[in-house]
């Protein structure tokens, strides 16, 4: 007796199964098949921020300004965030005197957004995050968003002219599925 076995894949998730036998005079047998099939796919996540300075105007005022970003994630995405200064240094922070009144450091509110739906938004403060970490899961899977991170500000006291700087370091992790929580 001869069976006939075809195998086509589906999507590289799925396997359809036939089974034949060629018609003959004789009766026919049952015949079982059973296979196991494992796949994998490969986790990914990536943040892309399309320019890596950001300029703005500073004011003695309150401002914001906010930074436009692509996330493709397979998993839930889980981030971490630092602030090198812990704020908008003045770029001779330390190295100018004191002047009554005046301020060369403005710390700033950072919220990071992601445009998935039922994603949380995660907000940190500059000077918390100089020293430790944000860290936190925006709880879903954002396999391909944009997002937003926005920081804003409001100096107590005028500011001295110059440029005041900070690097902020993002990183972007997924879990492997459990539930996106560090």
């Amino acid at each position: 007796m001869r069976i006939n076995v075809s195998l086509a894949i589906l999507a590289s998730i799925g396997i359809a199964v036939a089974l034949s036998q060629p018609a003959s005079g004789t009766a026919k047998k049952a015949v079982d098949l059973k296979l196991a099939l494992d796949g994998y796919v490969k986790p990914h996540c990536t943040i892309d921020i399309p320019d890596n300075k950001v300029w703005f105007t500073l004011l003695d005022e309150a401002g914001s300004a906010s930074v436009d970003f692509a996330v493709n994630c397979n998993q839930y995405l889980k981030v971490e965030i630092t602030s090198q200064n812990g704020g908008l240094r003045h770029e001779a922070f330390n190295r100018i005197p004191d002047y009554a009144g005046f301020s060369e450091f403005v710390p700033y509110d950072l919220s990071l957004a992601i445009n998935a739906p039922d994603a949380k938004t995660l907000s940190f403060e500059s000077e918390q995050i100089q020293t430790t970490p944000g860290r936190g899961s925006i709880d879903v899977i954002p396999y391909s968003a944009d997002g937003t991170l926005d920081l804003s500000w409001s100096p107590d006291e005028p500011l001295i002219a110059g440029e005041y700087r900070d690097v902020i370091e993002i990183r972007v992790t997924g879990d492997g599925g459990s539930s996106g929580h560090w």
